[in-house]
């Protein structure tokens, strides 16, 4: 008779392969208030963010994504007690954090258009009027912002950025008259242009984001360095 011994220790699955289970609501918060630093960080970057979208070629997209990666680094740093995180949480709060920038980068984009609608060579005649009256440009410069912001406002939609957005898409052109002196007033980015931009914004920021928490769905530390005595794998 022969007694065969067979070894019935159970194998502890290793960590690093394991898929992440389900986070408890309690411990998200942590995610999310992660997500929240990096909105509260990107606000600060929306005026210059909206100022760079007009770099010619569309280069200012490129700064979109270089702001999603650097606010994903806050964002890292705070939610990373509670990894493993799924994937679902993670590229939902990056794409809402993308929306929610998007939108504020176009409120500040409708004020630095509307700011920059008066600029040279545009309305010389009304300017040196000014100038010949001891009047402030800087007031007229107001003045030329706000009749702007009026016009499509009365003919788009009663909200500034959203009046904004419409004008551009529907049109991106109008005649604009300041202190008597009309001038065609039109924007680089008009029709499709803007829209597809705008997903562009949107994907670039989020994709950033993404890309500097991903590594949240492993269970323990990602790397791509190869430590003392280990082996070199194809």
């Amino acid at each position: 008779m022969r007694c065969v011994m067979t070894d019935t220790t159970p194998v502890e699955p290793d960590p690093a392969v394991a898929e992440p289970g389900p986070i408890r609501t309690s411990s998200l918060g942590r995610l999310w208030f992660g997500f929240a630093v990096a909105q509260a960080m990107l606000v600060c970057l929306c005026p210059l963010l909206a100022r760079l979208i007009w770099l010619p070629f569309y280069f200012g997209l490129f700064f979109f994504l270089v702001g999603g990666l650097l606010v994903g680094a806050a964002t890292f740093r705070l939610a990373r007690p509670i990894r493993p995180i799924g994937r679902g949480p993670l590229l939902g709060g990056a794409l809402v954090v993308g929306v929610v920038t998007f939108a504020i980068a176009t409120v500040f984009e409708c004020r630095h258009f509307a700011n920059t609608v008066s600029d040279p060579p545009k309305f010389a005649t009304a300017r040196n009027a000014v100038v010949r009256a001891g009047g402030s440009l800087r007031e007229f410069e107001g003045r030329a912002a706000d009749a702007f912001i009026r016009e499509i406002t009365t003919k788009y939609a009663s909200i500034g950025p959203l009046a904004y957005a419409l004008w551009t898409i529907k049109s991106g052109k109008m005649t604009l008259v300041v202190d008597g002196q009309s001038e065609t007033i039109s924007t680089d980015h008009a029709g499709w242009a803007w829209l597809v931009r705008a997903l562009a914004e949107i994907l670039l920021l989020a994709g950033g984001l993404w890309s500097s928490i991903e590594s949240l769905r492993s269970p323990t530390p990602v790397s791509n360095l190869i430590g003392p005595g280990e082996e070199y794998e194809e």
